[in-house]
């Protein structure tokens, strides 16, 4: 789930979520597997995501200064270092 505040950001029928420069992004998501260790990579940009001890859910805030399309890949390391990685979706700034 991305969103903007408490406004989610909803994708178009193709997949692709609008952002908005300069703007904080909110990413929340479920993993399973064991992760330790979990990123978001974006055009050679990496955001941590920290996982919520309540809820089990990581979530990382997306910022990016300029505008253009950034597909999301995220990269999770589970205990015994292992990585996985995979396309979540374009986010078009």
């Amino acid at each position: 789930l991305l969103s903007l505040g408490p406004q989610p950001i909803v994708p178009t029928a193709q997949g692709v979520s609008l952002g908005i420069v300069g703007v904080k992004q909110k990413i929340t998501f479920s993993a399973v597997g064991g992760p330790v260790s979990i990123a978001i990579l974006a055009n050679g940009k990496t955001f941590a995501a920290r996982k919520n001890p309540d809820n089990g859910l990581w979530s990382a805030t997306l910022v990016f200064d300029r505008p253009g399309a950034y597909p999301l890949r995220v990269r999770a390391i589970d205990g015994a270092k292992n990585t996985t990685e995979r396309i979540l979706q374009t986010l078009t700034i």
